[in-house]
């Protein structure tokens, strides 16, 4: 990103009529504007709680966004133990008419302490859904779990 245009701090905001002077005006137009436009912005973020279960392919219901690049980050925590338990999530995409996928560690410590954060950039095709998806086991006392994605525009 380009360096930041001065802020035009000795001139007025405002004309005599009350209007917004050029120096603002330009500033705010090619500068704060462009900054704003070009800064992520998150246009989705799902939470789940006590997840008992696994989760099949699930779009992130993202809309109609044009083609881009994207920043997908999760995190997933146990928060009951079992006897034994794995939990594995995996983010989904398209990409010149290709499936991909990224798919995390299988986290199978089974201790309130096991957790997993990680974010990924992708390019996907213009209205392709965004996914994600939870592997789970579980013997004895069922596993809980809980569960944080964002998906950010770029």
């Amino acid at each position: 990103m380009g360096r930041t245009a001065t802020l035009p701090r000795s001139s007025p905001v405002v004309d005599e009529d009350g209007l917004i002077t050029f120096e603002w005006d330009t500033w705010l137009d090619r500068t704060l504007a462009v900054r704003l436009s070009n800064t992520p912005h998150q246009i989705v973020a799902k939470r789940l709680t006590e997840q008992a279960a696994a989760i099949g392919t699930t779009p992130l219901g993202i809309g109609t966004t044009a083609e881009g690049l994207f920043r997908v980050s999760y995190i997933i925590r146990q928060t009951v133990v079992a006897t034994t338990a794995s939990l594995q999530v995996t983010i989904g995409w398209t990409r010149g008419l290709q499936s991909m996928t990224e798919v995390g560690a299988a986290l199978t410590s089974n201790l309130l302490t096991t957790h997993e954060t990680r974010t990924y950039l992708i390019r996907r095709d213009g209205a392709s859904a965004i996914t994600y998806a939870v592997a789970y086991s579980s013997t004895g006392t069922p596993a809980q779990y809980e569960i944080d994605v964002i998906v950010e525009q770029l």
